[in-house]
Order: structure tokens, then sequence, then C-alpha cells
């Protein structure tokens, strides 16, 4: 965002194909910069100095994100050595993840929540996640993930996403943590600046 703010106030210097990999160079998440840009499911490689990326096609649907508020939290470094037959797990669903997200078929997106790779160790490091996943089930939820190396939670469902939310936030309180639970809509735009003058 800021990237594109500056650049709109040096009237457009570059265009967005232009900004995006200077994006992501710019950061240690290169696939998270590229996302935030063009929005949906976005994949990229680094030939050298440059970055290839694509943008694959996703259905627009709405989840649910529970975000802890927990400053302590932190996981640790990914292994250095991981299983072969992990490797070919996470290799299989993500085909099948991409397909789910495409279609917008929650249904088989569920089954391909499973990394054996390092969900279980970020998923034991948020406090009382199994609760708040039992809470989002037993209230309709299809299913719940984390997202990335950080605490945030996300929730799918088909429909009953106020309720479910009501659920949730009352299971946060019970367990006494504070946390922010919010419907949003899959992004398939991306970040989008744009700045109104006036003569």
């Amino acid at each position: 965002a800021g990237i594109i703010g500056a650049n709109n106030l040096m009237g457009n210097l570059y265009n967005r194909n232009q900004l995006i990999p200077l994006c992501a160079k710019l950061t240690s998440h290169q696939d998270g910069a590229i996302a935030s840009f063009i929005g949906g499911l976005a994949t990229s490689i680094k030939v050298d100095e440059d970055i290839l990326y694509r943008a694959l096609p996703i259905t627009p649907f709405r989840m649910i994100l529970a975000i802890p508020e927990d400053d302590d939290f932190k996981v640790d470094n990914s292994p250095d050595l991981i299983a072969i037959k992990d490797m070919r797990h996470n290799l299989r669903h993500m085909s099948m993840l991409q397909k789910a997200l495409a279609d917008g078929d929650l249904e088989l997106l569920i089954h391909t929540l499973n990394d054996p790779i390092e969900q279980s160790m970020i998923q034991s490091k948020i406090s009382g996640y199994s609760h708040i996943a039992e809470v989002a089930r037993l209230n309709g939820a299809l299913g719940i993930t984390t997202t990335g190396r950080g605490a945030t939670m996300v929730i799918f469902a088909h429909d009953d996403h106020n309720h479910i939310v009501g659920a949730v936030e009352q299971a946060f309180k019970n367990l006494e943590t504070r946390a922010k639970v919010v419907i949003v809509p899959v992004d398939t735009q991306g970040v989008v600046i744009s700045i109104m003058q006036s003569a």
C-alpha cells in the first residue's frame, strides 16, 4: 500500500506490473507481496534477479478470521529436514486446494487444509486453538485452519457466518483471551489506492 501510495503521489511513474517485482524484492515475504497487489491466489518463482508470477483464478466467497491478541505468540523456525511423505502430501494437496479455490468448492477445500510439516507446531502455540476450532465446528463451520506463521485462524462456512462469529467471540471470552473475529470476503482484486485531486 505504501509503494502504491508513493507511486500515486509521484504521478504514477511506474505501472502496476513494474511495481509488483519491486515490492516483492523489498520484502522477505515475496508471495505475500505479490498476492497483496493482484489479489486472489498468486504463485511466483525467482529466476536469477527476475521474479516470475502468475495469478490463479479464485471464486469470491466469505470467510471468518479469528485473530487473538497475543504479544507472546512465536513459532520456532521451520524444520531443516522434513519427511518425504509429508512433502508428497502437501504437493498432492496443493493442486486440489487451487481447484477448490477456483471453484469455490468449500467441501473440497476443507480436505486440503491439513499441513503435516508446520501446521501442528503453529496451532500448538495458539492458546485454546482446539477449543475455538471445536466451537466453530459445533456452530456450523466446515473447517478451520491457520494461515502463514501467525496466530490468525481462518474459518470456512457456507452460511451462518454471524452466528459462528458470535459463538467464537464467546469462546474467546470464556478463555479470557482478547481477540478480533471478523467476516471478510476473499480478495480477488488486490490493493487499490486512489487519490482525488481538486482543481
